[in-house]
């Protein structure tokens, strides 16, 4: 899947890999209620110690970089529309 108004690809692989996750992570009672941001499911899914800041720097996670800053420069100027086709 593509966004409509870019070539970026779409951020649904992220999604799903946490979602698998959310139920172990919810059960763990080192990580149910942390507030830790490094206990999350999205670091249990993709198996690292990093925060997503740091996951999201990494030479490889480029264009999920590059799709984080679109939306967040999106969602800044109100244009939602826009930032909603690009997940």
């Amino acid at each position: 899947m593509q966004c409509i108004n870019d070539d970026h690809m779409s951020s649904a692989d992220e999604i799903a890999n946490a979602s698998v996750y959310l139920t172990d992570h919810l059960k763990d009672p080192e990580t149910a209620f942390s507030t830790d941001p490094l206990h999350t499911h999205l670091t249990r899914a993709f198996g690292t110690k990093k925060s997503a800041f740091e996951r999201s720097e990494e030479p490889q996670n480029e264009l999920r970089l590059k799709r984080f800053g679109m939306r967040t420069e999106k969602s800044i100027c109100g244009d939602f529309h826009h930032m909603l086709w690009c997940f």
